[in-house]
C-alpha cells in the first residue's frame, strides 16, 4: 500500500531532476556563450553543459546546403544516427547545425532544440561578426587609398598651377 505513494514521489522527483538539469544546462550555455564564439568553443560548452563529452557539432553554412563541416572547418560526411550516437538537426533559415550526441539526450528534445538554437545563434553571430570585421577592414583600406589618391591629385593640380605660373613669368 505504501509503495504506490513512493512510486508517485519517485516519478515527481525524476521530473524535478530533469527540469533542474535543463535549467542548469541552459544557464551554463548562456553564461559561457555571451558573445560570438568559435565552433570548437561552442561544441565544448554544449558538451559540458549537457554532460556528454563525446558530443560533436557539425555545421552547414548558407549556400552549402549539402556540405557539413566539423569544428575545424573540414568537410565531413552527412551525419547519421546509429545505436551509439543520435543526431539532432537544428535550422534557422539557411543556417544549420547537426548535434551528434548520446541517445539518452534524445529523451528531452526540447532541451536539445533550445541548447542547439543557442549554439546556432552563437555560431551565426561569430560568422557574421567576422564578415563585418572584414568589410570594415576593406572600407578602411579603400578610404586610405582614396585619401592618398586625393592627396596625389591635389599635389598634381598644385604642380600644374605652379608650372603654369612659372611659364607666364
Amino acid at each position: 500500500v505504501l509503495s504506490l505513494p513512493a512510486v508517485g514521489v519517485a516519478a515527481s522527483a525524476g521530473r524535478l531532476y530533469r527540469r533542474l538539469f535543463t535549467v542548469k544546462a541552459l544557464e551554463r550555455m548562456a553564461r559561457e556563450l555571451r558573445t560570438s564564439a568559435t565552433p570548437a568553443h561552442v561544441g565544448r560548452v554544449m558538451a559540458d553543459a549537457l554532460e556528454d563529452p563525446s558530443l560533436v557539432i557539425l555545421h552547414s553554412f548558407p549556400g552549402d546546403a549539402g556540405v557539413w563541416v566539423d569544428e575545424s572547418g573540414s568537410p565531413v560526411p552527412a551525419p547519421s544516427a546509429g545505436t551509439e550516437r543520435a543526431v539532432t538537426e537544428i535550422a534557422n533559415g539557411n543556417w544549420r547545425i547537426a548535434v551528434v550526441h548520446d541517445p539518452t539526450l534524445a529523451e528531452d528534445p526540447t532541451l536539445l532544440q533550445t541548447a542547439g538554437s543557442y549554439a546556432l545563434a552563437a555560431l551565426e553571430n561569430d560568422k557574421l561578426t567576422g564578415e563585418l570585421r572584414s568589410s570594415l577592414r576593406e572600407l578602411t583600406e579603400a578610404r586610405v587609398l582614396g585619401i592618398k589618391a586625393e592627396h596625389r591629385g591635389r599635389r598634381k593640380i598644385e604642380r600644374d598651377i605652379h608650372d603654369g605660373a612659372q611659364q607666364r613669368l
